[in-house]
């Protein structure tokens, strides 16, 4: 066998295998896949989570609403331990601007530091959208959601109700509670549109409900 020969029989289909393979490996939709991965917690574990950071969701809260910031802010949870905190702005009349969100990431980074938290340990995500919601697993909060429901209940002319959000071991609620009793009609209406959002953004109707309380 000549050296052309044992080349095209044997090392030309293992150099073209290997550069497609890389080429494979490299490619944006693998990145995605390989960025997706995501680490999966219990609902018992995001809660003691929720317990740790509740203090700090609220301050960066209130504070972006003092320097005249209207957002909301959640938090979830990410690979080893990290938190992801995605703030939202709801008015699409009134879009951030890149000086404003250099500004919300300073407050953002501040409160962190205030409160001894360690900043590599918080990833912030800000948006102008509306839609979907920035994550949907491994919350430990739902004000985005909340909005999310708010919105098209009053759009229907339905008031006098509040929106809180609890997690427990088995599953995480929004509740929608009104002052006083409505009618069966109306709350499998309030359900169908919650059942509603929950689909569009994407969350698990298992371990997220919609509850109604009157």
């Amino acid at each position: 066998m000549s050296i052309m020969q044992f080349f095209k029989r044997y090392l030309l289909p293992y150099i073209i295998f290997t550069i497609a393979l890389f080429v494979i490996l490299n490619t944006p939709l693998t990145h995605v896949a390989k960025q997706s991965k995501t680490t999966s917690y219990s609902n018992i574990q995001l809660m003691q989570y929720q317990k740790k950071y509740t203090s700090l969701m609220d301050s960066i809260h209130t504070d972006l609403r003092k320097h005249g910031y209207v957002l909301t802010v959640d938090f979830a949870m990410v690979n080893d331990g990290k938190v992801e905190i995605f703030i939202k702005n709801l008015n699409m009349k009134k879009k951030l601007k890149p000086r404003e969100i250099e500004e919300i990431k300073k407050i953002v980074n501040q409160l962190i530091e205030q409160q001894n938290f360690v900043r590599a340990t918080f990833q912030i995500q800000l948006s102008n959208s509306t839609q979907p919601v920035l994550k949907a697993a491994n919350r430990l909060s739902y004000n985005d959601l909340m909005e999310y429901i708010r919105s098209p209940l009053l759009d229907k002319g339905i008031k006098g109700f509040s929106l809180d959000y609890e997690i427990s071991p088995k599953s995480s609620e929004v509740i929608i509670k009104f002052a006083n009793p409505i009618s069966e009609n109306l709350k499998r209406e309030i359900q169908q549109i919650g059942n509603a959002v929950l689909e569009k953004n994407n969350f698990d109707a298992r371990m997220v409900k919609v509850v109604i309380i009157d």
